[in-house]
């Protein structure tokens, strides 16, 4: 399916929607969801069929986006590293958990300990993964902080 936008977007389309339809009490987990778009499309499953589809988020994808951090081989992960405006809407959903009865939020990692000599390298060279794991609930800890959470909001994200 491949790893640009259009990836998400045709796991939606294509896949996630037809099966909600088909199987209205699916739960089932979406691993690195990047795009506003996909977000959005998650919670509409849920309310119009009754899914329990989580969404999987990582630190990178709730940190970095792809105005300020252009295509740096240390930033190489799949999906790709996305706008500011998709990033934004990822980081306002934190402040949902507990509130929206459609939303499952839960962590994810894309930890690959590469050594730095691999991710310096050239974009298109450098190995896929991000050494995150020793700081990865940190970043998304103080994210949330910044979006008006609570730590008793944030425990649900993390179990």
């Amino acid at each position: 399916m491949g790893t640009g936008p259009e990836a998400e977007e045709n796991f939606i389309t294509h896949v996630l929607i037809p099966l909600a339809k088909k199987f209205p009490d699916l739960k089932l987990v979406v691993p690195h969801v990047t795009l506003r778009s996909t977000a959005e499309s998650i919670l509409q499953c849920n309310e119009k069929f009754g899914s329990k589809i989580h969404m999987e988020l990582t630190a990178h994808h709730l940190f970095f986006d792809l105005e300020k951090n252009p295509e740096k081989g240390f930033l190489k992960v799949f999906p790709h590293i996305r706008s500011s405006e998709d990033r934004d809407y990822l980081q306002s959903l934190l402040v949902q958990i507990g509130k929206n009865p459609y939303l499952y939020l839960m962590y994810g990692s894309d930890h690959a300990p590469h050594p730095k000599v691999l991710k310096e390298k050239a974009y298109a060279t450098a190995p896929g993964g991000i050494s995150s794991l020793a700081n990865s609930i940190q970043i998304i800890l103080t994210i949330a902080e910044k979006q008006g959470c609570d730590i008793d909001q944030m425990r649900s994200f993390f179990l």
